[in-house]
């Protein structure tokens, strides 16, 4: 018997788990059925102990880090657990890639959820920041370098 798919819609709460056992907070921001199927995401620095917190968590926009394009599939399973909704918070003039929306998309990048997941877990200095084959892969994936966190670990650090 397969694995049923989780319920989710724009403004859904989600959390990514990490290597230390807590739990990043998402926000699903837009469905885009014609960019690959994929989903607009915010990531927020907001961390929380265990899944259950994430239904009083409140995503705020002062602590969204990350908006991007990504694939549905950890979603779609469950292994971003959705929970709760919530308005989204973040506006629509601020989405990276509304711009491209009138050109059907041309240009836009999504993400693969599974390289979200290591861009969390870098990003709470669980795993080297630069441990890609262009260093500063994950520098592109913010927001703005005003929002790379001052604590890193790299993989050359001692």
């Amino acid at each position: 018997m397969g694995r049923r798919r989780q319920a989710w819609s724009v403004g859904s709460v989600f959390t990514v788990a990490l290597k230390d056992g807590q739990h990043a907070l998402g926000q699903v921001i837009s469905y885009e059925p014609e960019v690959l199927n994929s989903v607009g995401v915010a990531l927020f620095d907001s961390r929380v102990p265990t899944r259950e917190d994430a239904l009083v968590a409140e995503p705020a926009l002062a602590n969204a880090f990350a908006i991007l394009f990504a694939t549905r599939d950890l979603l779609d399973s469950g292994v971003w657990q959705v929970s709760g909704d919530r308005a989204v918070v973040i506006p629509k003039r601020l989405f990276p890639y509304e711009h491209l929306r009138a050109t059907g998309f041309i240009g836009a990048r999504v993400i693969g959820s599974g390289i979200i997941t290591e861009f969390l877990n870098a990003f709470y200095a669980l795993a080297p920041w630069d441990d890609w084959h262009d260093p500063q892969y994950l520098d592109r994936l913010l927001l703005s370098p005003a929002k790379k966190p001052q604590r890193l670990v790299y993989k050359n650090s001692a």
